[in-house]
């Protein structure tokens, strides 16, 4: 490239857009693709955590903290406060018939997943079935799954400041970037599962 299309570039991108372009969500039918093929070619406990972190749009680490006392108390009042690590603050989520379902099967063991899930087997079953998707495995992290969240929300018509409050982002513009949100309005918006 020459030195004058690289000026242009980075003026169109703020350092936190260059920093979050790189990792994609999996969106749309792709989603549903990525889950089914996930889902069929994973063991069961990389598929349950790859829900939940989805189902809350969570980091892994926030997913991988959590406790069977957690997921028991959510199967009984519909709800789990999640410490978010990097943040410190408390998110509330509300649960739903995808997140009910995992934590009962979950909670007959001796921990959630504790120490079952590795971060780089994780990444590396995401990308094997990114390649199956036909997406870039290059562009897929555990991060894009909290970035399908956020456009899966976006998709399903819910405001950029409720998206934005949901993941706890200091700036609704964090949001934006996150999902590319365009700024259309769509009613009737009801809380499900993704």
């Amino acid at each position: 490239r020459s030195g004058s299309s690289r000026l242009k570039f980075s003026h169109r991108l703020n350092r936190k857009e260059r920093k979050m372009s790189g990792k994609l969500p999996v969106e749309g039918e792709k989603l549903a693709e990525f889950r089914y093929r996930l889902k069929f070619s994973v063991d069961e406990v990389i598929y349950d955590f790859f829900e939940i972190q989805l189902q809350f749009g969570l980091r892994f680490a926030d997913c991988e903290s959590l406790s069977i006392a957690q997921a028991r108390y959510c199967l009984r009042h519909g709800t789990i406060d999640i410490l978010e690590a990097k943040t410190g603050k408390v998110r509330k989520c509300d649960s739903n018939e995808v997140v009910d379902e995992i934590f009962r099967r979950r909670v007959g063991g001796e921990t959630l997943w504790s120490g079952m899930v590795h971060r780089t087997t994780y990444a590396a079953k995401l990308k094997m079935v990114a390649v199956a998707c036909g997406l870039d495995p290059a562009r897929i992290s555990t991060h894009s799954v909290r970035k399908s969240f956020a456009v899966a929300k976006r998709d399903a018509g819910v405001p950029i400041e409720l998206i934005s409050e949901q993941m706890l982002h200091d700036s609704v513009e964090t949001t934006r970037i996150y999902c590319g949100f365009n700024e259309k309005k769509v009613r009737g918006i009801t809380a499900t599962s993704i």
